[in-house]
């Protein structure tokens, strides 16, 4: 598995990690009101469920489970799914077991009255942008396509301008844009010329490009002067 599929899936993690705990704390504290019993019992039901997934992770006994657990996350990084091996798939399930662990291990930890993260977390640095920031490809679409709404394209514009970043997309994938390198443009831009005909958005954003093209590869193309308008 490359090195920017699994910081992609790392970060999707995380969020889903914050996102499982808000949602079980917020069932337990915006409940009825609760008694020493029912804490028990909650409390209870949570270290089995983190029992149980402890289990799972440490035998790997369920091959037949991987690509299920592993869509948890690629359902909402669809794009990955293409590139990924079996063992790649084995690996994710285990990835999303560990969060699950995680996420119940945090909600265990703030129903008792423990330090939420934000507590903990080391104060933040005001210094020189880190080189290191990884900025999504997915991301500098989202502000891109804010900033034509903001400017009240007409409507057919605004469609142009969506159908090329999802061909931008569809071809790289959701990548750090700091991993686009001179040659992928290249590539890109060669390969925008062998276009099939009517490509519509909604294809490109669930379908990487070379499976599109590999699929209607007897489709009439677009013309170069159509490929240059696509590109420029």
């Amino acid at each position: 598995m490359e090195k920017s599929t699994q910081e992609q899936i790392k970060a999707k993690l995380r969020a889903k990690i914050a996102e499982w705990t808000a949602e079980e704390t917020e069932h337990w504290f915006c409940g009825s009101a609760r008694n020493e019993g029912d804490l028990n019992d909650y409390l209870e039901t949570l270290d089995m469920v983190v029992s149980d997934l402890k289990e799972r992770i440490a035998y790997d006994d369920k091959p037949s489970l991987h690509r299920a657990e592993a869509s948890t996350v690629l359902d909402e990084l669809p794009h990955l799914k293409a590139t990924l091996s079996e063992h790649d798939y084995q690996v994710i399930a285990r990835m999303v077991a560990q969060a699950k662990v995680k996420s119940l291990q945090d909600t265990r930890a703030i129903i008792l009255g423990g330090n939420a993260d934000w507590l903990s977390e080391p104060p933040t640095k005001v210094t020189q942008a880190d080189d290191t920031e990884v900025h999504l490809l997915s991301e500098m679409i989202r502000k891109y396509q804010a900033e034509n709404e903001e400017k009240e394209h007409v409507e057919k514009t605004q469609g142009k301008y969506a159908h090329s970043l999802a061909l931008t997309i569809s071809f790289f994938g959701d990548v750090p844009v700091s991993k686009i390198t001179v040659s992928d443009g290249r590539a890109f831009r060669e390969l925008v010329a062998s276009l099939p005909d009517n490509l519509t958005t909604k294809e490109m954003l669930k379908t990487p490009l070379h499976e599109l093209i590999s699929e209607k590869n007897s489709v009439k193309t677009i013309a170069t002067a159509t490929a240059n308008e696509v590109v420029y």
